[in-house]
């Protein structure tokens, strides 16, 4: 009677066992697996690159190589340019070739932390956040984004819309000519018929920083011709002072009384090359944000302004 008791007993314990180890299994292996192999299989010749099915075998795994991107740092559009990505065997995703010049173009402190500073400026910083604290960086392969978190301590201060002069671009060198064309016939009873033509023309060269410009018109009737040059003038961007250069056949800046014109030199002011967030009028906040953080501004109860840290 003992000896049956511990054969039930064992069997149990078998029974509880092979029950343990089905719910252990079905708790553990979640992940689908599929042998990219099996795609050639009995096949001649290959129907698909084994090597590029695997990267894209993992949940928004995509082919490395170059993308034209948009970039963001904390939200805020920075720039737009073809970025080389690699592929992360650990991280199974692209990773973007980023230098250490490109992020300082970009507005990031060279004080960041103590491991960018001693970064060389054509070093490849590929996995920041062991360079700069609570970094990293976010590639939406659906967009074409490049999403870059930067700690707002490691930012330089900046305004809004804020772009570096020397990023500024003049342009290609080019010409063009715009044009108006007008042609009117009369007929009379009397046969004194009457042709007029108008041409008007607005033409220019761009070349560096300069821009040359011509405002002229033709005009012809059954008894004369005429050739008008109305306006001639070079100018150029004087960048260091915000302001445009003008030289030749101009006229003066007058909201109140009609502009008169002139031969000479005029500078004024452009705020086409001042920040977005300068151009009028705004109340000065000031502050720092140690970490990520989302920063929120708000007047009587409403929010006038939201940016990311």
């Amino acid at each position: 009677m003992p000896v049956f008791c511990k054969k039930n007993t064992l069997m149990y314990s078998n029974v509880f066992t092979a029950i343990s180890l089905i719910f252990y299994i079905n708790n553990t292996i979640a992940k689908d697996i599929f042998d990219i192999n099996a795609i050639n299989s009995g096949m001649e010749n290959q129907v698909a690159d084994i090597n590029s099915l695997g990267y894209l075998s993992s949940a928004g795994g995509q082919l490395p190589g170059d993308y034209f991107v948009d970039i963001y740092i904390n939200d805020k559009l920075i720039d737009n340019k073809n970025i080389r990505f690699l592929f992360d065997d650990k991280a199974k995703k692209l990773s973007p070739e980023i230098t250490k010049k490109m992020l300082l173009n970009w507005g990031v402190k060279n004080s960041a932390s103590e491991k960018f500073s001693a970064s060389g400026e054509d070093e490849y910083l590929n996995d920041i956040s062991k360079i700069i604290p609570s970094a990293n960086y976010q590639y939406r392969f659906e967009t074409q984004q490049l999403q870059i978190s930067i700690p707002q301590i490691g930012l330089e201060n900046t305004s809004r819309g804020y772009i570096e002069p020397k990023e500024w671009d003049d342009g290609i060198t080019t010409t063009f000519v715009n044009y108006t064309v007008r042609f009117n016939k009369h007929w009379y009873q009397n046969k004194n018929n009457s042709d007029n033509s108008f041409l008007g023309l607005r033409s220019g060269i761009n070349m560096g920083a300069w821009r040359f410009r011509n405002h002229s018109t033709y005009s012809k009737t059954t008894y004369e011709t005429n050739w008008n040059n109305l306006q001639t003038y070079v100018e150029r961007d004087i960048r260091s002072l915000k302001s445009r250069l003008t030289i030749g056949e101009i006229s003066s800046d007058n909201g109140v009384i009609e502009s008169t014109p002139y031969l000479g030199v005029k500078l004024v002011s452009d705020e086409s090359m001042l920040p977005q967030s300068e151009r009028g009028f705004a109340p000065t906040v000031t502050g720092l944000v140690q970490s990520n953080a989302i920063v929120t501004i708000s007047q009587n109860g409403n929010v006038i302004h939201r940016a990311a840290g």
